[in-house]
C-alpha cells in the first residue's frame, strides 16, 4: 500500500488522527522485528503513556534507508484507540 492510497482515510479523519513511527532504539529494527514477529500490536497496547490522545493511530515502523539515505517506513496499520481517555 503506498500512502497516497491512505490520503483519503487521513483528510476525512484528520483532528481525530496521530500519525506515530516507530524505531528501536539500541537496535533501529526491534519494532520491525516485532511487527514481523507478530508481537507489535501486542507492545504497543501495553504502552502507559498517554501517547494516544486521538480516536485513531496510523502506525509505521522503521525499516531502513535507501541507497541515497532517505528513511523508508513501512506502514502497519490503523489502530482504533480503545480504554483511555481523550484530551
Amino acid at each position: 500500500m503506498e500512502l497516497i492510497d491512505l490520503m483519503p482515510f487521513l483528510w476525512d479523519y484528520k483532528d481525530d488522527i496521530k500519525i506515530h513511527t516507530a524505531k528501536g532504539g539500541t537496535d533501529a529494527f526491534d519494532q520491525l522485528n516485532a511487527f514481523y514477529d507478530g508481537t507489535f500490536k501486542s507492545g504497543q497496547e501495553d504502552q502507559t503513556k498517554k501517547n494516544w490522545n486521538r480516536r485513531y493511530i496510523a502506525s509505521f515502523v522503521y525499516c531502513g534507508s535507501s541507497e541515497d539515505n532517505l528513511e523508508e517506513w513501512l506502514f502497519v496499520g490503523i489502530y482504533d484507540v480503545n480504554g483511555e481517555p481523550r484530551n
